[in-house]
């Protein structure tokens, strides 16, 4: 009775310390990658909707962490799930936002913990066991990703990458399904090495933490350059589009005002009519 009641306690500072601090961020990440930047505006409407989805968010993680806390890539898959339906009901989000949005965020996330949270695990804490009941230190750990989930929101608040309203359909799949892959394979390999790190041979625990790093910074490297080709070929695309309509208009008014001054005013009248329709 006394252990659970320990259990209990310690959750609720993870809970309140770690998961409150990154589900916010995460929400406001989640919202401006959306195409919902109006929606963190300081209003009754939008404070209500915030707190409901925090709390529906912190309520899931009390609920899941506990479940599998030694499996990442389960305890993610779970925690996507369940924010995909609270986001989709509460902000009324189309489903295919919400599930853009979310994986980005995990993806985020995933990449930059799992660049220094392995070596934690592995060198400071001795196993993810030890890592796991450190409740204090977990708090510290923490920290930098904090950072990193701030910095990401000034970038997404100042550049407006709005992915998930901007891109096709066929973009929007291999996008999750590369994410998912990504997430996967990251987090598989993180959790190989901390659980098999004491097994190894100091040669080959340098060689398996450089690979580990190395995976992570070309797999997302390729990502994000996929993401970044993709935005400006829409801009491109747009740009080229634009002039292509303006030439058209320009050529349309010509035509229109020589017809106007050449007294045909019903065959102007008929031209704007076709351009209306």
């Amino acid at each position: 009775m006394g252990g659970g009641g320990i259990h209990m306690v310690m959750n609720l500072y993870i809970l309140f310390l770690v998961s409150l601090p990154e589900a916010f961020l995460n929400l406001i990440i989640i919202l401006i990658f959306a195409g919902q930047k109006e929606k963190l505006k300081i209003n009754r409407q939008n404070v209500i909707r915030f707190i409901v989805s925090l709390v529906a968010m912190l309520t899931a993680s009390y609920i899941i962490r506990p479940l599998i806390p030694n499996i990442p890539v389960i305890n993610i898959i779970l925690h996507s799930l369940a924010y995909i339906i609270i986001l989709t009901i509460v902000y009324r989000l189309k489903l295919i936002y919400s599930i853009l949005s979310i994986l980005f965020a995990e993806l985020l996330m995933t990449t930059f913990e799992n660049m220094y949270v392995p070596f934690i695990i592995a060198y400071i804490s001795k196993g993810i066991e030890n890592f796991s009941r450190d409740y204090q230190l977990y708090v510290i750990y923490a920290i930098p990703t904090r950072i990193f989930q701030v910095l990401v929101i000034a970038y997404l608040w100042k550049y407006e990458i709005l992915m998930a309203s901007k891109i096709n359909r066929s973009f929007h799949k291999a996008f999750i399904l590369s994410i998912i892959i990504l997430v996967t394979i990251e987090n598989f390999i993180a959790y190989i090495f901390y659980t098999m790190f004491n097994t190894l041979s100091l040669t080959h625990q340098i060689l398996f933490a450089v690979a580990l790093v190395l995976m992570i910074l070309t797999s997302n490297f390729i990502m994000f350059a996929s993401i970044y080709i993709a935005i400006g070929k829409i801009i491109q695309n747009g740009y080229t589009r634009y002039n292509d309509l303006e030439e058209n208009a320009k050529v349309a008014f010509d035509i229109i005002r020589k017809l106007i001054k050449a007294d045909k005013a019903s065959e102007a009248i008929e031209i704007i009519d076709n351009l209306r329709s």
